[in-house]
């Protein structure tokens, strides 16, 4: 009898234990069928949202043609944040790929200004929407040619830009602009590649000693999360780069040095007084302050770039270098055709001269100053040749520009010149080849192109007016006799 009720004991077990592992085996195939039920309905739902977005946008999914080209996003976006949207007619990207964001970081003073006033024109946004599926979402740098108020401002302090909060030496934390997201969340969902042109994640934002170094990486991180991040860096010689620097800094007319734009000595209505504009050389406070650690790291800005975004944990390999000294094509067509992956079509149109340009009056949101006008003018003011009572600084500039270039039909250049001392003139040639040679190589070719452009461009970049000549001469000494008539 004992035996008997083991035997059932035992037999009940068996059944269940098979039971319980068929049970098991179904249920694995019941949660594997859920889990790809789950995925089909995913994807429904994603091409839902496309036939959604794109009958919106009144397109055709079959034949990819638009019927309206200037046709914006969803109305409910708020209006500071809408994108234009223009289907592009051959896109190469699959629901498994990121889309790309391109990056150009600069550095400041590497035609970003240019790029920023071309990129941000509607026709330009819409062509590259059209064909390459690239939506350039700013930053806008080019007020008064064309509507910028979809796009990424760019200001003074960048609040409004990126980032907004803890750029008050970093006090508070900082954090993405709804603006910013709002339009990540919006090329991520529909598969839209970004550009964003922004010499500030090449400059201050970079720079670990600025005010803002938890910015960049809270930047970076964001987009390398939800992108296929490529950063693309612009090179000029160092001459180039640390003359246009010295232009930026001293300038009247920019954020520097407004008190420039009163006589020296006197102050204007905010108190600040002017002072004189000294001509480049190497070893001023101003030049000094920009090549310092050039000098330091035997490097261009563009490879200390490069090296700090390689430290932030981005691939060498979607890092690019733009060449601004290679001639054979302009900067546009280079980041259209070299630096823009998928962007052929943009690129034809920059080839064949068909890309949408604003035209050159419209394409002066950062000129440079013309600093001989300047440096004659306080030389007179000095000399007493300037009644400063009924003219200002500004006035007498603008004079001695309209007699030089309209009544002598000269140029800004052709002033007798006075030059920087000859050894500082050879240090820079030498540190200018030894950057590039340690970003690019040892190439002789290179050198000789750095050298002949060194020596074309030293008249321009390292000379400026002999205000002792100039004033000698007596015509224009009666000239200024006769200031208080000047007319522009």
């Amino acid at each position: 009898m004992q035996l008997l009720r083991v035997a059932a004991l035992l037999f009940v077990a068996v059944y269940t234990y098979d039971a319980i592992s068929t049970y098991r085996k179904y249920a694995v195939e019941y949660l594997r069928a859920v889990s790809t039920l789950e995925e089909n309905v995913k994807e429904l739902e994603e091409d839902v949202r496309e036939v959604q977005a794109l009958h919106h946008l009144g397109l055709n999914k079959n034949n990819r043609t638009h019927t309206n080209a200037t046709t914006t996003l969803e109305e409910e976006m708020e209006p500071h944040t809408k994108l234009l949207v223009v289907q592009s007619s051959n896109s190469s990207t699959t629901k498994k790929e990121k889309p790309y964001l391109v990056l150009h970081v600069g550095p400041p003073k590497h035609a970003t200004t240019y790029l920023q006033c071309v990129l941000s024109g509607t026709k330009a946004r819409e062509l590259m929407l059209q064909e390459d599926r690239y939506e350039y979402m700013g930053t806008a740098q080019c007020e008064g040619a064309h509507d910028e108020s979809g796009l990424l401002s760019h200001t003074p302090t960048f609040s409004e830009s990126i980032i907004e909060g803890g750029v008050n030496h970093n006090k508070h934390k900082p954090k993405l602009t709804k603006q910013f997201l709002q339009k990540l969340e919006y090329l991520e969902e529909h598969n839209i590649n970004g550009l964003i042109v922004f010499e500030m994640l090449g400059g201050n934002l970079l720079m670990a000693s600025s005010k803002y170094p938890q910015a960049f990486p809270l930047i970076l991180n964001t987009v390398m999360a939800r992108f296929r991040v490529k950063i693309v860096i612009n090179y000029k010689y160092l001459f180039d780069y640390i003359t246009s620097m010295y232009n930026q800094h001293i300038k009247p007319t920019g954020k520097y040095n407004a008190e420039n734009k009163n006589w020296p000595g006197q102050a204007g209505p905010d108190g600040k007084k002017g002072d004189y504009i000294r001509p480049f050389d190497t070893e001023s406070q101003e030049a000094l302050y920009y090549l310092k650690m050039i000098k330091r790291n035997r490097q261009s800005k563009t490879a200390i770039v490069r090296q700090k975004y390689i430290h932030a944990g981005v691939d060498p390999r979607d890092i690019s270098i733009l060449d601004m000294t290679v001639s054979h094509q302009t900067v546009l067509t280079a980041l259209l055709c070299d630096h823009l992956p998928g962007a052929s079509g943009a690129c034809a149109h920059a080839r064949a001269g068909t890309f949408p340009i604003p035209p050159k009056d419209k394409m002066s949101a950062n000129p440079s100053f013309p600093i001989n006008y300047d440096i004659l003018a306080t030389a007179a003011w000095k000399d007493g040749l300037v009644n400063t009572t009924n003219l200002s600084r500004g006035t007498v500039i603008q004079a001695i520009k309209a007699r030089q270039e309209k009544q002598l039909n000269r140029t800004l250049h052709d002033f007798p010149k006075t030059c920087m001392d000859t050894k500082k003139i050879q240090k820079l040639l030498t540190l200018s080849i030894e950057v590039d040679r340690n970003l690019f190589g040892t190439s002789q070719t290179r050198e000789e192109a750095l050298t002949q452009k060194f020596w074309d461009g030293k008249p321009t970049k390292l000379c400026s007016v002999d205000t002792n000549v100039v004033l000698a001469d007596p015509e224009w000494r009666d000239w200024f006799a006769n200031t208080t008539t000047m007319t522009m």
